[in-house]
């Protein structure tokens, strides 16, 4: 009764020193504390049912694509994983017709080659994507904002990649130097395709390393990205290391 009241509004409270009303009424108009009452039930409260209610939930799954990235850290041998899980993606598609036979032969250079276009369109699918618009019955793509890094690039689409475009088509280079693939900077597939460059050109410097890229693929600010990618190479960090100085004795009295 005297819970958050102060005590000068409980002095002068009659409830506090007579009690409630009815304690001073007659007794047979006083509530009887025992008494039950029945409350008559409708029989069909029971049998009503509750509102229903759809909830939606989504849940991000990761591919298989993006765990691999994650978890590989040498290209070859991510291309090799990916070969394998799409041999055996077409023998579960395929596995109901009588003259499928599952090859267990090793993965041949063509299906090397295959992963590598499944993992560029899925990365170009993934970071890309959202900056192009293909032009109905034609190879060249509309670049959605005029600020774009890609906007220079005259991008095209061949064979479900996005490449360079430009006025290269008749000059006397490979088809993947004239029309290199675009990749954004920060990206695990870009850093293991520039460490696989750098490997390939003898632990070169930062330099060196970028010409052998852009000869088959072109990065978003790529020098920033092969700098990144090579500063953590093992064996350029010990070539490069700087020898220790001894400190000098103590001299002789």
């Amino acid at each position: 009764m005297s819970r958050g009241v102060s005590p000068d509004v409980s002095v002068k409270s009659a409830t506090w020193k007579s009690g409630p009303p009815f304690l001073k009424d007659n007794p047979q108009y006083r509530p009887d504390l025992n008494k039950s009452e029945v409350f008559a039930l409708d029989s069909n409260v029971f049998n009503k049912r509750p509102p229903s209610a759809q909830v939606y939930s989504v849940v991000e799954c990761e591919d298989a694509f993006s765990k691999l990235l994650l978890y590989v850290s040498d290209l070859y041998k991510l291309e090799v994983a990916v070969a394998w899980l799409r041999r055996f993606v077409l023998f579960i598609c395929q596995r109901r017709q009588s003259h499928f036979v599952l090859e267990k032969s090793p993965i041949s250079v063509e299906e090397l080659a295959d992963a590598k276009k499944l993992l560029v369109r899925h990365v170009q699918r993934q970071n890309l994507s959202l900056w192009f618009i293909k032009a109905t019955g034609k190879t060249n793509l509309r670049v959605l904002s005029q600020s774009s890094p890609v906007k220079r690039l005259d991008p095209i689409l061949v064979d479900g990649i996005r490449r360079v475009g430009g006025r290269l088509e008749k000059a006397p280079l490979s088809y993947e130097a004239r029309h290199p693939v675009i990749l954004p900077q920060v990206l695990n597939l870009t850093d293991l395709i520039i460490r696989q460059c750098h490997v390939n050109a003898a632990h070169s410097g930062a330099n060196h390393t970028l010409t052998v890229v852009c000869q088959r693929y072109w990065i978003l600010k790529a020098f920033v990205a092969v700098r990144r990618a090579i500063k953590d190479c093992p064996q350029c960090r010990r070539r490069n290391a700087k020898p220790a100085q001894q400190i000098m004795a103590e001299s002789t009295p």
